[in-house]
């Protein structure tokens, strides 16, 4: 009995998976789908990733929802996700698909563009400085010394001790002065509270004012516009920086990224690249926007988008739980199956509406489920809920410009 409840839940979950990214794709194609599509798709790979790392090691039922406990920076260093990991990349390797490989995929071309952590020689002889040393942070520097970045380049100005030991004992410099860290830095990642943005970007500016050429400022602030962020950086003599906004998500922890990017109009193609080969070492996607604005569609889409796929995973796990599973069995089943929805979704050549038709079959189990979901209006539940996300990101935007 177990075992065909078992099977049945695993068939469905894997449909339920491609069912809601065809649903989250179909709001933001008339806009950028090229962009959208990978974003979506390397956010469904890159939290079942997170998901399945995160049951590793704690209890999944207890924390997918919104949060989990993020690694630290000396993880990192001694490859705490080594085993996962490896063992990803050897099925990867290895396996050949017959079916899902049978014609180019469409997906994987534009995918596999955006994702390769490369780290360029103008990366690997800049000074890096990060003002704030907290998750996000961590997770990039963690990423950049993986990839064998000098880590006497990297400085990181964190004002808690907690934090600021444990970059120490990764080999990094830190220091509790922002203007030291970014003093002479090629790039500076600003990493804080929104709220304290503002705040340290004065600090920086004042301190610039004696530099010939100023630094490349990467806000990953959730909300601060451009405008913003130079008027607030300008030293006494009345320059800005160079600025790029990055939308980043949780699953950079787990190096599995998707990030959306805008830059000022005077950001050079070769700060781009720079920008692009930082991020890289967390993100499997980065994708540059020609409007501002659209990062708060990010927002909706990528940046808060774990948390949708976290409850819908928690959710069938209490489903089936209820219908007789363990919470091991159900957590085992429904995060493997995230996982292999997520690796179809980035690797096929089919969309994830075929995909979702692939496995349907005509009044069988899955049909089922999907007819409810429907009646239930899971199209405009997920529609809405993007939306609310991506008008809380501008609302957020406008509130912090005052």
């Amino acid at each position: 009995m177990s075992q065909r409840l078992a099977k049945e839940i695993s068939i469905n979950t894997r449909e339920r998976w491609a069912e809601l990214t065809q649903k989250s794709l179909s709001l933001v194609n008339s806009q950028k789908p090229a962009i959208e599509n990978r974003l979506a798709l390397s956010c469904v790979y890159s939290i079942a990733i997170q998901s399945t790392e995160q049951h590793q090691r704690s209890d999944l039922g207890r924390s997918a929802l919104f949060q989990f406990a993020p690694p630290t920076i000396s993880s990192f260093k001694v490859g705490v996700y080594r085993d996962i990991r490896e063992t990803t990349d050897n099925h990867q390797n290895t396996t050949k698909p017959t079916k899902i490989q049978s014609s180019p995929p469409k997906y994987n071309q534009a995918h596999q563009n955006t994702i390769k952590p490369i780290i360029i020689p103008s990366l690997q002889e800049s000074k890096i400085a990060f003002i704030g040393g907290g998750n996000m942070a961590s997770a990039i520097i963690g990423g950049l010394v993986s990839k064998g970045v000098n880590k006497q380049n990297i400085y990181v100005s964190e004002p808690w001790d907690v934090n600021r030991d444990k970059l120490a004992a990764v080999g990094v410099r830190t220091t509790t002065a922002n203007s030291e860290a970014g003093a002479d830095a090629d790039i500076v990642i600003i990493a804080v509270k929104p709220q304290v943005t503002k705040a340290v970007c004065e600090e920086l500016g004042a301190s610039w004012t004696q530099r010939q050429t100023l630094p490349v400022v990467v806000s990953i602030a959730a909300g601060i516009t451009l405008n913003s962020l130079q008027e607030w950086s300008r030293t006494s003599d009345g320059r800005s920086a160079h600025v790029v906004r990055v939308m980043p998500n949780t699953p950079a922890l787990v190096s599995e990224g998707a990030s959306g990017a805008f830059a000022s109009a005077d950001v050079t193609p070769a700060e781009k690249d720079l920008v692009n080969s930082l991020l890289s070492s967390v993100s499997k996607a980065t994708e540059w926007v020609d409007k501002e604005e659209l990062l708060d569609v990010v927002t909706g889409l990528s940046g808060s988008g774990p948390a949708y796929f976290f409850a819908l995973v928690e959710h069938m796990i209490a489903s089936a739980t209820s219908l007789g599973l363990s919470q091991e069995q159900a957590t085992r089943l429904a995060t493997q199956t995230c996982l292999g929805a997520g690796k179809m979704l980035v690797e096929s050549s089919d969309e994830p509406g075929q995909l979702r038709k692939n496995v349907t079959s005509p009044n069988g189990t899955t049909y089922a489920a999907l007819q409810t979901f429907e009646a239930l209006g899971l199209k405009e539940t997920v529609d809405k809920a993007v939306k609310a996300a991506a008008s809380r990101a501008a609302e957020l935007g406008n509130t912090l410009a005052k």
